[in-house]
């Protein structure tokens, strides 16, 4: 999803360079450009989080269980 945000970002981008005027182009551009790093790092805390669910056998990473990783990075990727 990161990747195709911004595929997308880029191309909008493209296109609003024809259309200088356009707001909306602008605007779009530069949300989706801005989201996209969420979806990739959201990926990697998910991966992480796997990781340790599967491969440590108290399933926890520094008191943290590897059902609540995810959920924390993320949350503090929103803040």
């Amino acid at each position: 999803m990161g990747g195709l945000w911004e595929t997308a970002s880029f191309s909008i981008r493209g296109v609003s360079i024809q259309n200088q005027e356009s707001q909306a182009l602008y605007s779009t551009h530069f949300i989706l450009f801005l989201l996209a790093p969420l979806w990739i790092n959201a990926f990697a805390y998910m991966l992480l989080g796997r990781m340790v669910y599967f491969f440590l056998r108290d399933q926890k990473l520094y008191r943290i269980r590897a059902q609540r990783m995810t959920l924390y990075f993320v949350g503090l990727d929103i803040v």
